[in-house]
């Protein structure tokens, strides 16, 4: 009968009606989450704490510079190439600071300088590992410059005019200081000539002392001597020749 039709209609189609309804509602449920999770999502907030301390003493370092980029420039292959919106800081009385920043973009706390310390660098002896969008909770260990070396060169004999000579130590090469350990020093001295040269140093460490009749190649200078440091003093190593 056309009764008995219609109905045989109606309860064949009525599980696809069913199964269309239940996948409009996770549709409907995806979005929503969707529009939950990043569409409103709010600005990436990066936070940093940071203490500026002694490396020696562990007390705050007062008013150290933090200098921080808060943009970096990349290529068009997504790699960094430089940096553009620098603001600096210093760290208050309990060798602290702390920002918060509201941006997608990276942060980098580029250097950390204080008069009597090793200069902190991103490019060779800073490397904090920040993380975006994370309260970053860092410390920071400044090296203190508390002695010098000075290095008394004598000719006594008159047999070389020029010496070549640099320094090492074991801060020098961990803090990658190339200002206080230059590649080679040429002085040239005539016989019955002296001259000085001091580096300033972190102290209470072995020193070494290189130096050579001639430029040194890549094996470094033919002689070398060490002296140990003294705290709060400069020590002196003749170099009589």
């Amino acid at each position: 009968s056309a009764l008995s039709q219609q109905q045989l209609y109606i309860g064949f189609f009525n599980p696809l009606f069913a199964f269309n309804m239940k996948n409009t509602f996770l549709v409907a449920l995806f979005l929503s989450l969707f529009c939950l999770s990043s569409c409103d999502k709010g600005p990436v907030v990066t936070i940093i704490n940071a203490t500026i301390k002694d490396s020696k003493t562990g007390s705050p370092v007062v008013d150290a510079k933090i200098e921080c980029d808060f943009y970096w420039e990349t290529t068009s292959q997504g790699n960094l190439m430089g940096h553009s919106d620098y603001k600096r800081f210093n760290s208050d009385k309990n060798g602290k600071f702390s920002l918060s920043y509201n941006d997608e973009q990276p942060l980098s706390i580029m250097t950390v300088d204080k008069s009597g310390y090793h200069y902190k660098h991103t490019s060779y002896n800073l490397n904090l590992g920040l993380k975006q969008g994370e309260t970053n909770d860092i410390t920071i260990q400044l090296i203190p410059i508390d002695g010098a070396l000075r290095i008394q060169l004598e000719n006594q004999t008159g047999t070389h005019d020029s010496i070549w000579f640099y320094v090492t130590s074991p801060t020098i090469i961990k803090e990658k200081i190339i200002k206080l350990s230059p590649e080679k020093e040429p002085s040239i001295l005539l016989a019955g000539q002296s001259a000085a040269t001091t580096f300033p140093m972190t102290t209470e460490e072995v020193a070494t002392i290189h130096w050579a009749f001639k430029k040194p190649g890549a094996t470094g200078a033919a002689f070398r001597d060490s002296v140990f440091l003294v705290k709060n003093n400069t020590t002196v190593f003749n170099l009589k020749f």
